[in-house]
């Protein structure tokens, strides 16, 4: 089968730490047999990539995916994470999939827009890691807005504790429900989806 090689395009220091974890999981339960190696992530900060609504800075997709194609070679694969934040995922993310496959059409790149933070899908499972990594005990995911992210996710930190994305983020990963999170976020849902995607083209 040989090696696949996976490269990420993320905005922040937390998903730095933590994304090639992330895929590493999905990729586990997927295709636990399947070789892979990941090259360190690229950070792209959100006002480099779309510096206003709706816009994309063309020579910093450019920059990200050229440098993401010379990390994994012929036979790998790029994901892009971003948080949605102000965006709508299903209006952005086409704009950045006809970008980036007009920059590089030969690559296979997965494009996901979490909605509206990463922080979003810890909540989404926060059954999981209800008392660990800092968290109050006996929390519910319908305690949580619709759209809770990081923000909340610091207001249900125990009173001598500080959520730090540098910190806390890797952990959670490695740890948070994905099953439960898919079943409750799209956006995870659509980042599972595209890691298992690339897969199967790349196998």
């Amino acid at each position: 089968m040989g090696l696949i090689r996976f490269v990420a395009i993320v905005e922040g220091e937390g998903e730095v730490a933590a994304i090639n974890n992330l895929i590493a999981r999905v990729i586990g339960e997927y295709s636990p047999e399947l070789q892979v190696a990941f090259a360190n992530p690229i950070q792209k900060s959100k006002t480099q990539l779309i510096p206003k609504k709706g816009l994309l800075n063309e020579t910093e997709w450019e920059d990200a995916i050229t440098l993401a194609s010379q990390r994994v070679g012929d036979r790998g694969a790029i994901l892009i994470l971003l948080d949605a934040d102000y965006e709508c995922p299903k209006e952005m993310g086409p704009k950045i999939s006809e970008l980036v496959t007009r920059i590089r059409p030969e690559r296979q790149i997965g494009i996901v827009l979490a909605n509206t933070e990463y922080e979003s899908w810890f909540v989404a499972a926060i059954e999981s890691l209800s008392g660990k990594h800092g968290l109050k005990e006996y929390l519910k995911f319908q305690d949580a807005s619709k759209n809770a992210g990081k923000s909340w996710i610091k207001n249900q930190m125990l009173k001598d504790e500080k959520y730090q994305e540098t910190r806390n983020q890797l952990k959670m990963t490695r740890e948070f429900d994905m099953q439960l999170a898919r079943s409750r976020s799209d956006s995870f849902d659509k980042f599972y989806r595209e890691v298992t995607r690339l897969i199967d083209t790349l196998i």
